[in-house]
This record gives structure tokens, sequence and C-alpha cells, in this order.
């Protein structure tokens, strides 16, 4: 049996029915993530689903970077984001109208929030 911390499993849930949906649930395998960004264990922290793909977006805290996976499975990537010392934990993510992605990071003193916007 593979330890729990080498796989990402994202549990489907039914807000109407209140339970998990089995066939829905994905676990992929970490090492299916190539290298990772950033140092330690992975420590999802928030997930959010991309508009238009339907891909799976977490963002990873401590690492300060963004795990992406299909709906199946099959894709996956990973990256750590250019301004990483801004958001110096990432513990939330949405996504806005046409596209805008919105971080937000926990701080010291108070949290920051980080607005990307697609390129034309």
């Amino acid at each position: 049996t593979a330890a729990l911390d080498e796989y990402v499993t994202v549990i489907a849930w039914s807000a109407e029915q209140r339970r998990e949906v089995p066939e829905r649930t994905l676990s992929v395998a970490i090492d299916r993530f190539g290298e990772l960004p950033g140092k330690g264990k992975l420590h999802p922290s928030d997930i959010a689903i991309a508009p238009g793909s339907g891909d799976l977006v977490l963002t990873t805290a401590k690492r300060r970077a963004l795990l992406t996976i299909a709906r199946d499975g099959t894709q996956v990537s990973a990256f750590r984001l250019p301004d990483a010392k801004t958001l110096k934990q990432i513990e939330a993510i949405a996504f806005g109208s046409g596209g805008t992605l919105l971080l937000g990071s926990e701080g010291k003193d108070r949290g920051r929030m980080r607005v990307y916007r697609p390129a034309d």
C-alpha cells in the first residue's frame, strides 16, 4: 500500500445529497507532477475549477505553487508563482469573470490578495 502523502486526492461531494460521490473522486500520484516546486511535503490548501477547461487547480500553501489536474486525472502540471515573495502562504484561490485568477495569502499582520488577468 502506498503512503497517503504520495497522492493528491480530490473527493467529490454532493451538497444536495450531503454525501461523497465516489465515482467522481479523483486520486493522482504526486510523482505525475514531475519535480514539484518548493520544499517539504505537499500541503494543498484550496481548490477551484478553471473556467473553460474545467480543470481542477489546487494551491499548495507554503510551496507557493499551483497544481492543475484534469477531471479525468490525465493532464497534470505544477508551477511556482513568479512573485512568490508577495504571497507567503497561498490559502485561497478563485476565478473571476474572463478567467481572472485571484489568489489569497495569509500574512503575519494581514493577508494579501493578488489578481492575475489573462493576457489578451
